[in-house]
């Protein structure tokens, strides 16, 4: 049985305790997005949950302690969350859903308590929300043969070991808005590339009053880059930004893009058996 900490046993006794949940997203590099469907913004062990709209069904656990699939549904009114998700591919990290116990003053009392831990299967966004897919961490041990779906599209990440593209060659980094610019088109003489070059692509802004803010690039042409979505304001001439290429996961791209075909992982035909050594 499940020992609370004393704090949680007597604030429990008192009416006005309330509790809430918080997810946190482990990314790739070691960081993580954490989101609280409290009504604000909430610190919880010095880290800070950010306030959304969240929803996700039960999850019970099976005979073999492994918990089942779940699918958490979080808002994405401002773009904000498919931005990040788009910028850190959160497949294969660490999900991890917690409840917590707040006081009437809206105080964390006690320590988090599990309700859920697993990783991330996929996302799915759209205008307003951002389904993330989790699966035990025991669904590691299932595997088949083929591990992969016969699928016209890549299920490779844009630059990992099986795509084997190293995206940092094509990079472009240290670079300068022209005057002109919009919140959602980055005005810059210095694009000079193909038309659809950073098409699929990630542009990071460095310094300005837009610093920091991540966005897909929906095309691009001769002096301009246009967003998927606009950022929160029009940059200013000078303002920097680093620009990555991008793949939409299709043969033709992979091939006229990045000439990557030999490490493609869709499937073409579907031929009766194909081994990826």
């Amino acid at each position: 049985m499940r020992t609370l900490h004393a704090d949680v046993i007597t604030e429990i006794g008192q009416p006005a305790v309330t509790f809430c949940y918080i997810l946190e997203l482990t990314l790739s590099g070691g960081s993580a997005l954490r989101y609280t469907d409290w009504e604000e913004n909430l610190v919880v062990d010095s880290d800070t949950y950010y306030s959304r709209g969240m929803e996700f069904g039960q999850a019970g656990m099976n005979t073999t302690l492994a918990t089942d699939p779940i699918t958490i549904t979080l808002d994405n009114v401002d773009a904000a969350l498919a931005a990040a998700a788009v910028a850190n591919d959160l497949r294969g990290g660490g999900m991890v859903l917690q409840q917590v116990f707040l006081n009437a003053a809206g105080a964390v009392i006690g320590d988090p308590v599990m309700v859920w831990s697993g990783t991330c299967a996929h996302t799915e966004l759209d205008e307003d929300d951002c389904k993330v897919h989790g699966k035990s961490q025991m669904a590691k041990l299932d595997r088949t043969c083929p591990r992969r779906i016969f699928d016209k599209s890549c299920p490779w990440v844009f630059g990992d070991s099986d795509c084997a593209f190293d995206a940092s060659t094509t990079q472009v980094t240290a670079q300068t808005c022209d005057a002109g610019a919009t919140a959602s088109e980055i005005a810059d003489a210095a694009r000079t590339e193909a038309d659809d070059y950073w098409k699929d692509g990630i542009l990071t802004m460095t310094s300005g009053a837009t610093s920091g803010q991540v966005r897909r690039v929906l095309s691009s042409a001769s002096g301009t880059v246009t967003l998927e979505h606009a950022l929160s304001a029009a940059p200013a001439a000078g303002d920097g930004y680093t620009l990555q290429q991008g793949c939409d996961q299709s043969w033709n791209t992979c091939d006229s893009r990045f000439s990557n075909t030999d490490n493609f992982g869709g499937f073409v035909s579907l031929a009766e058996q194909i081994v990826k050594y």
